[in-house]
């Protein structure tokens, strides 16, 4: 993996090899229930046939990959490919005995040497929202796909369409000093919430029969009103505010995002609206 300061995605390099990737492996069963929901429709429209050779992007810590895996078999292949060390780390602990067919990689898929036009399907649950020039990423990603090759990944839409972060961001905003509002096309979770230039981006990386379907589910987060807000503290768009506050800061925020999670806890967990785009082209 290039982490040189040459590389165009460094700054999320350096995010997802510190604590956030730590984060990401401690919380992953709460991540993957989560997320199920989405990754289970996306998985569906990948429809992954027997001995298909399968890329899976921003694999994190190895659950899309290891269902992918199952789809292809033994005969097939899936690779994940992250730039986070810790949560390739976690994902290589998790391959079963005698899966030859699963393997992880720690590299940036946006300059990675792909084996050239081998892969049947190229996929991402959320992992394609990071890079610089997004662009320059899918099109070398497309380098690893046959002709008649598939790109199937998941993107969130905007945030004000995502409960499951605005209602818990907004609680907190009210004790924390506001970030620096980032460009609407900057790297991060919700860089992709126009579907029009995602479509863009990937007609000018060279895709064609493009579709950008949106996809409506409720995610739910297992466990108590306690639970979900330690969750919150550690993994989503307030969490980083969160670590830099003041600790009088830190605490009110906390409270209030308490306050604001309390009416959507049914006693067993939440429940919350999500919007997402689920993308799929042709090499």
């Amino acid at each position: 993996m290039a982490t040189g300061p040459s590389s165009p995605n460094q700054e999320q390099i350096d995010y997802w090899n510190g604590d956030a990737g730590a984060r990401w492996v401690q919380e992953r069963g709460e991540i993957d229930a989560l997320l199920a929901p989405i990754a289970t429709a996306a998985i569906e429209r990948a429809a992954v046939a027997r001995g298909s050779h399968v890329i899976d992007i921003g694999c994190g810590c190895g659950t899309t990959t290891l269902a992918l895996a199952e789809l292809a078999g033994p005969t097939g292949t899936v690779l994940g490919i992250d730039v986070s060390a810790t949560m390739i780390a976690e994902a290589r602990s998790r391959i079963p005995p005698g899966a030859t067919h699963v393997s992880f990689h720690l590299a940036d898929a946006s300059t990675y040497r792909f084996a050239r036009q081998r892969a049947h399907v190229a996929f991402s649950r959320f992992g394609v929202m990071f890079f610089a020039d997004p662009a320059q990423a899918f099109a070398n990603i497309r380098t690893a796909l046959r002709p008649d090759g598939r790109l199937v990944f998941v993107c969130w839409q905007a945030l004000v369409e995502n409960d499951w972060a605005r209602i818990p961001m907004a609680a907190a905003l009210a004790f924390l000093p506001p970030p620096e509002p980032p460009a609407p096309t900057a790297p991060g979770p919700f860089a992709f919430a126009d579907a029009a230039r995602v479509r863009r981006i990937l007609e000018h990386a060279g895709y064609t029969h493009i579709a950008i379907d949106g996809l409506n589910l409720p995610l739910r987060l297992e466990g108590s009103l306690d639970a979900a807000v330690a969750f919150y503290r550690d993994i989503g768009p307030a969490a980083r505010l969160l670590r830099e506050a003041s600790p009088d800061a830190r605490e009110r925020a906390l409270q209030s995002m308490r306050d604001a999670l309390a009416p959507h806890h049914d006693g067993r967990g939440i429940r919350f609206g999500a919007a997402a785009w689920l993308a799929s082209a042709t090499a």
